[in-house]
């Protein structure tokens, strides 16, 4: 994608969105298709029963209903809400907050301050090196 797009801002109701190599703030939103973002600056993404995939962004937001969520090396901070869907998050540089109320929620190594939160759900923190 060219230098000179700021800001990206794509919705999709049933279709799956797939972004890679995008270098701008990106806005994703799909109802029944999963989302996938490889590279981003400033990202907020969304679906209600789709999957959301993000690797090598920066700061994310992600909502879902239903959808799992998994996040890879992420540059800044994270936040993930979601009701039903499992949340895996790795390589995270700044502050990680997850919640969900039936999933499961699994973070390993991340580097900033960290709020996991899951009503019905098992959650799984692997810290490399000492933590403080």
């Amino acid at each position: 994608m060219p230098n000179c797009v700021k800001d990206l801002e794509i919705h999709s109701m049933k279709g799956e969105i797939d972004i890679r190599d995008c270098e701008s703030d990106i806005l994703a939103i799909s109802e029944f298709g999963a989302v996938h973002i490889h590279g981003g600056r400033s990202v907020e993404a969304s679906s209600v029963q789709g999957s959301v995939t993000l690797l090598n962004c920066g700061s994310a937001t992600v909502n879902t209903i239903d959808g799992s969520v998994k996040c890879s090396k992420i540059n800044g901070s994270l936040h993930i809400e979601t009701q039903g869907g499992d949340i895996q998050a790795s390589r995270i540089k700044g502050n990680v907050i997850a919640l969900t109320k039936d999933g499961d929620i699994s973070v390993f190594r991340p580097e900033g301050r960290i709020r996991l939160i899951s009503h019905d759900g098992d959650i799984e923190l692997e810290l490399s090196g000492n933590f403080g």
